[in-house]
């Protein structure tokens, strides 16, 4: 049975990276590095089964480590009964010879019976959940674990994932930050919301995303203006010329303002979150990003298909 460990605080030189190890302090399973507490986490079985030692590094190298004693399971003690029935009978006659009869008789019964203390019990399937970027996008080639009996076909609320597992036996929960995260179970992806502790919080279905607004942007060439003239000339009976010059501009097609181009700064607030756009030359955009990203779009804005965004600047000119 796995146990949840919580360090409300800590004195030391954070960041620092957490360990939980044996009895003894050995083999030692990293946790994560924290700077923020109170921090909580879970210590899974065979671990969690007996007294286990948290094990605290600073970034000065400073080690500090604390045992967690759990009180095993009374095991009934095997206690022999032993019978002793002692029995000493003398008899003794007087007669012309005397004759002494000694009789003793020592029975010990030792009665013993075992105790079977019963060897507990494992899963014995692991079940790998491949990530990916977006809901549009491949299958990555790492994971996160799950015993088949827990959640196998579809994402099970409650129940932790796994980055390592050795001899069928899962460890090192996953922080997921109570972000979410694209994972495929039984041949389906999820948008998947992960704990700090590896515990699924929520899910849905993946269904892929597409672009909601199709743009067509015809591009209309400016031309330059070329002027016309035109020239009159009448002669007179004086044979005195007259110029009378008419020029007149006539522009063959008015110019066209280009399309509105804005531009945002983005925040996945540390999550992984994808966006699809077009960009100010109409050309279709998708990017996955984690913090902060600049987009410059011809002003139709943009389309969120996975993960959580909110707008820090824009819409605004794009520079």
């Amino acid at each position: 049975m796995s146990r949840t460990v919580t360090i409300s605080s800590v004195t030391a030189n954070t960041p620092v990276d957490i360990y939980y190890c044996d009895s003894l302090s050995a083999s030692c399973v990293f946790v994560s590095t924290v700077a923020t507490f109170p921090y909580q986490f879970v210590v899974p079985a065979p671990y969690s089964e007996s007294s286990f030692v948290i094990k605290i590094i600073d970034t000065q190298g400073c080690i500090d480590g604390d045992v967690i004693a759990l009180t095993p399971t009374p095991t009934p003690n095997v206690t022999p009964t032993i019978t002793a029935s002692p029995t000493f009978t003398p008899t003794q006659t007087t007669t012309p010879s005397q004759t002494t009869t000694p009789s003793q008789t020592t029975t010990q019964t030792p009665s013993q019976t075992p105790t079977n203390t019963p060897t507990p019990t494992k899963p014995s399937t692991v079940v790998l959940h491949l990530f990916a970027e977006t809901c549009n996008s491949s299958l990555g080639a790492t994971g996160l674990y799950t015993y088949a009996s827990e959640a196998n076909l579809v994402p099970v609320i409650g129940v932790i994932l796994y980055q390592t597992v050795a001899a069928g036996i899962l460890y090192n929960p996953f922080n997921g930050g109570n972000t979410i995260h694209i994972l495929q179970f039984g041949g389906t992806l999820y948008q998947v919301q992960i704990s700090p502790i590896g515990q699924i919080l929520s899910f849905n279905s993946c269904i892929p995303v597409t672009p909601s607004q199709t743009v067509t942007q015809t591009q209309t060439p400016t031309t330059t203006c070329t002027p016309t003239t035109t020239t009159t000339q009448t002669p007179t009976v004086s044979q005195t010329p007259t110029f009378t010059p008419t020029q007149t501009n006539t522009p063959s097609m008015s110019a066209t303002p280009p399309s509105n181009c804005d531009g945002y700064v983005l925040d996945s607030g540390g999550g992984l979150a994808s966006i699809e756009w077009f960009d100010c030359s109409s050309t279709f955009q998708t990017q996955s990003f984690t913090g902060q990203y600049t987009i410059c779009t011809d002003g139709s804005g943009y389309v969120v298909t996975g993960g959580s965004v909110t707008v820090n600047i824009g819409p605004d000119a794009c520079v």
